[in-house]
């Protein structure tokens, strides 16, 4: 969709509902999960075609991309296992067995360890990856707590959110104890920190969280007025703007991470859950993949 008007101008149908999707950060592909089908499709966003399809394992749910060391890895919740694929080669390389249901896909800083956790035990995991080419791979559980909804390792520090609890676990990896419990609103489904702030999106009661990261105190609790299910705080160009999506609305906002507050609403015709930011796709026919 185009901002400006917030109507589709290209649509790309497959066969079951997307469970995720991912831009590589040049800007070149969308990476795009289907549960049904247990593959996933690749779109070339400079051509706006799709170019491949790639089989991967049960439920896939899960995409995050390594784009340093060339990699992608998919969380598939029905088998138990992490695909990694070449993002050179765009096909499977490796299958590592984990948990009982990988979910939540993130990475550290450096892209050298993958940060997920398991829907059915509520334990967090830690796959650190080593060897010449990063395929060598080591997990370990480094955390635990109930009903996760979104986990991610920056700084330092692992920091999980809860959503039967309502609140956000704060964990030094070394230890399974957090050194901090916050707590969120209502139902918070997703974190982002950015400029020394925590972001949490609550969509029990539709707001937005605001702490600080170093003394985690409350700066601000935003009420969003979706009358929706907000889902996602995507964090764009340069850490200055952010865009907050919704399950079942019909708008996205967009928020001013500098001055704290929603400076749009961008209407759209579709509800949109997730969202990537390209400047690349171009403004062809609908494709069916």
């Amino acid at each position: 969709v185009t901002p400006e008007v917030g109507r589709p101008f290209k649509q790309f149908e497959i066969d079951s509902i997307p469970s995720d999707i991912k831009l590589t950060s040049n800007g070149r592909y969308f990476l795009v999960s289907s549960i049904a089908t247990n593959k996933i499709y690749v779109i070339d966003a400079v051509s706006g075609k799709f170019i491949k399809e790639i089989k991967v394992g049960k439920m896939p749910v899960s995409i995050a991309i390594a784009d340093r060391i060339f990699k992608v890895f998919v969380a598939n919740k029905g088998d138990s296992t992490i695909s990694v694929i070449d993002l050179k080669k765009m096909e499977v390389t490796d299958t590592v067995k984990v948990c009982e249901s990988p979910a939540g896909l993130s990475l550290i800083e450096n892209q050298e360890e993958v940060i997920f956790y398991d829907t059915i035990t509520n334990k967090v995991f830690s796959m650190k990856l080593s060897g010449d080419y990063y395929n060598s791979y080591t997990t370990t559980c480094i955390a635990n707590a109930p009903n996760i909804s979104k986990v991610l390792k920056q700084n330092g520090l692992l920091y999980v959110l809860s959503r039967s609890t309502n609140n956000l676990s704060i964990f030094n990896p070394d230890s399974k104890v957090p050194v901090k419990v916050i707590q969120t609103g209502s139902k918070p489904v997703d974190i982002a920190i950015v400029k020394n702030k925590i972001y949490v999106v609550n969509a029990g009661d539709d707001t937005l969280s605001v702490f600080n990261a170093t003394n985690y105190e409350n700066i601000k609790t935003i009420e969003l007025e979706t009358n929706a299910f907000p889902r996602n705080f995507n964090v764009l160009d340069a850490n200055n703007t952010a865009i907050i999506t919704n399950a079942n609305g019909y708008e996205a906002l967009v928020y001013d991470i500098q001055q704290d507050k929603i400076i749009k609403r961008l209407p759209l015709s579709i509800p949109v859950g997730m969202v990537v930011i390209s400047n690349k796709l171009k403004q062809n026919a609908n494709e069916r993949l």
